[in-house]
């Protein structure tokens, strides 16, 4: 028998299915992976952090799937680590860490060794996590005004992808879409030298 035009059928299966995420109060309960909420806050950025993922181990899987011997000449004679260095990328998780939890990191080794790591010489991907990673987050002080800035106020929804010997291979960052906010911004005091009607 059908009701409402749901068939007796489909709704016992719907209601089996609703039965089987409810709390202990009989309230819907979220079910989610734990990172998932964390993620979710990042909105846009998630989806340019899945599609940079996708997009470095294609270009990595495509170059040992059809240009193996090409790159077993770069091996031979350029470059002694070519082939493992793309079967890293092609293979390993995308690490994803924050700016701030970048920097603490850094930070920490420096302690520990004479010669203290930077941003830029590759101890997060060849060393720390042996892969690449994904940088999110940045400070907005040192990144461009019209980025969008997060909720915190304090960083700007912004990625870079590093991977091991190269360093930064994508970058990304969400503009400000909001006229008014961008306005306020040409106003503010750090901006006195850009002009309104320039832009």
């Amino acid at each position: 028998m059908s009701h409402g035009g749901v068939s007796g059928a489909v709704r016992r299966q719907l209601r089996l299915k609703a039965e089987n995420v409810m709390g202990p109060d009989g309230a819907p309960m979220q079910r989610q992976h734990p990172q998932e909420k964390q993620w979710r806050r990042l909105g846009v950025l998630i989806d340019d952090i899945k599609c940079a993922e996708a997009y470095v181990r294609f270009l990595c899987e495509r170059l040992l799937d059809h240009c193996y011997d090409d790159m077993e000449f770069m091996t031979k004679f350029i470059y002694k680590t070519a082939l493992q260095r793309l079967e890293v990328v092609a293979k390993s998780k995308f690490h994803r860490v924050t700016y701030t939890e970048a920097v603490a990191i850094l930070e920490e080794v420096a302690k520990l060794i004479d010669f203290p790591p930077n941003y830029d010489n590759g101890y997060l991907t060849e060393e720390k996590f042996k892969a690449p990673i994904i940088v999110y987050n940045y400070p907005k002080a040192i990144k461009a005004w019209y980025m969008k800035v997060n909720e915190d106020d304090k960083t700007v929804v912004a990625m870079d992808v590093l991977v091991p010997k190269v360093g930064e291979l994508i970058g990304c960052s969400q503009r400000e879409e909001n006229y008014d906010v961008l306005k306020q911004r040409l106003r503010f005091k750090h901006h006195k030298q850009l002009l309104e009607k320039d832009y």
